[in-house]
């Protein structure tokens, strides 16, 4: 049982090296998203949220610019690291 409750540590540690990592990553080439864990995609205005994640993340986006040029308000937030989201999700709750 003691791999298991270090594996789980690990992964709760995961969201702060991330980000540390991607901080080092920005300031190291001069470039980077505003978040480690989300890319927005047209969320300005948006009404409508379509949900992608590795594959499913271009044709989100392909929907996303039909329903804009339909004129529907359309947005696509995409997971970048799935995992992570979760343990952030259950350190928020207690």
């Amino acid at each position: 049982m003691e791999i298991r409750k270090q594996t789980d540590e690990a992964m709760r540690r995961t969201p702060a090296v991330i980000k540390e990592v991607y901080e080092e990553f920005k300031r190291e080439f001069g470039r980077g998203d505003p978040s480690p864990f989300i890319e927005e995609y047209m969320c300005e205005d948006a009404e409508i949220i379509l949900v992608g994640m590795g594959t499913l993340a271009m044709p989100t986006r392909v929907a996303v610019r039909r329903m804009r040029e339909a004129g529907e308000k359309g947005r696509v937030p995409t997971n970048k690291i799935l995992q992570t989201l979760r343990h952030r999700r259950d350190s928020t709750s207690t």
